[in-house]
């Protein structure tokens, strides 16, 4: 550390606290780690105290600012190594038995080009049951060209006598799973949000054990998503948009219009 920063002790701080800031990923706790580090490093410039004494002040000193600025958990266990039936959720996933990649369900289009593709979806319905009841519908979109898919398994269910609307993405050996809420859109229309205080939405990620069929579940806080949806014109628009950690990154927009007859 001295021979890279010379001792300068703000240096040191500065460094220390940008290194121990990227660990946190969050965007906030990134710009943190460097700000704290310097403030660190100055005070104690004036004590003249050595560089491993500044690094370690400056880690203390972060840690503990962290701590107390940044307490809601970005990633919460639900579950670990429970047997399915032991699992109390509701969430089913609605698996496809050929996916053209093993992510599939990321398989978003990224510029221009793939756009140009074309996407189409189509319903699945699953009847388990001998009366030939629908319980499970799968929405799978994918390109137009060669119908690769872009995401499988779109289905509703309720809870405590509320809907909910819930998106499964199957990765191998786990699934994504977000949860919206449903909600009457001002002017006219559809949003559909996990940001919500109730405990249902929500994003999700769940691991199987591929020896016991064990399951894991996570809570992951730090992302987001909505979907505005509304009638302009003789179109159905839509605007998909996804924040991480709060910060937005992915805004998507759809139109879709009736095939001529």
């Amino acid at each position: 550390m001295e021979l890279l920063t010379g001792g300068d002790a703000v240096a040191v701080g500065a460094v220390t606290g940008t290194a121990v800031g990227a660990m946190g990923l969050r965007p906030q706790k990134v710009a943190l780690g460097p700000l704290v580090g310097a403030a660190v490093g100055l005070g104690l410039s004036l004590r003249s105290a050595p560089a491993p004494v500044v690094a370690t002040t400056t880690v203390l000193t972060y840690r503990v600012l962290s701590s107390l600025l940044f307490r809601d958990p970005q990633v919460s266990l639900l579950a670990e190594r429970v047997r399915p039936e032991e699992l109390t959720s509701s969430y089913r996933l609605v698996y496809r038995t050929l996916v053209a990649r093993p992510l599939g369900q990321a398989s978003l289009p990224m510029n221009q080009r793939e756009a140009l593709r074309g996407v189409r979806g189509r319903i699945d319905t699953i009847a388990p049951g001998q009366d030939g009841d629908v319980q499970i519908r799968g929405w799978i979109r994918s390109y137009a060209d060669n119908d690769e898919p872009i995401y499988v398994g779109i289905y509703t269910y309720r809870h405590e006598g509320r809907g909910y609307v819930s998106v499964g993405f199957p990765v191998p050996q786990a699934n994504f799973t977000a949860t919206l809420l449903p909600r009457a859109r001002p002017g006219g229309g559809l949003v559909l949000t996990s940001r919500s205080g109730l405990d249902q939405p929500g994003h999700y990620l769940t691991y199987v054990d591929p020896d016991t069929r064990d399951l894991t579940a996570l809570a992951v806080h730090g992302f987001a998503e909505q979907l505005d949806v509304h009638v302009e014109g003789d179109e159905l628009r839509a605007e998909h948009s996804f924040w991480v950690f709060g910060i937005p990154f992915l805004v998507l927009h759809y139109r879709m219009h009736r095939k001529p007859a």
